[in-house]
């Protein structure tokens, strides 16, 4: 995984001709596809992290889960809580 943060890293510490491999995360959390999205954001918020890559039961990366696609779907179950009722 490589985030901002470690994109910045590699600039200082290697350079502008740093490889993507030499400074993305080898080691980081993810989270299943079936857990609760409020259990997603308490870990997100205990790990301080913006994103987690989801992945199913095989391991296969489904995609990635932001913070801001957490919050926007609060946004919008707010502004209409039909939304939700018809989420399955």
């Amino acid at each position: 995984m490589l985030a901002e943060k470690d994109v910045l890293k590699g600039l200082s510490s290697i350079g502008p001709n740093a490889a993507v491999r030499e400074v993305m995360q080898q080691d980081f959390a993810f989270t299943m596809s079936d857990e609760p999205l409020h259990n997603v954001q308490n870990e997100m918020k205990l790990k301080r992290v913006s994103s987690l890559p989801v992945v199913n039961n095989n391991g296969e990366l489904y995609g990635l889960l932001t913070i801001n696609d957490i919050n926007e779907a609060y946004r919008m179950m707010a502004a209409s809580p039909n939304l939700a009722l018809g989420a399955k």
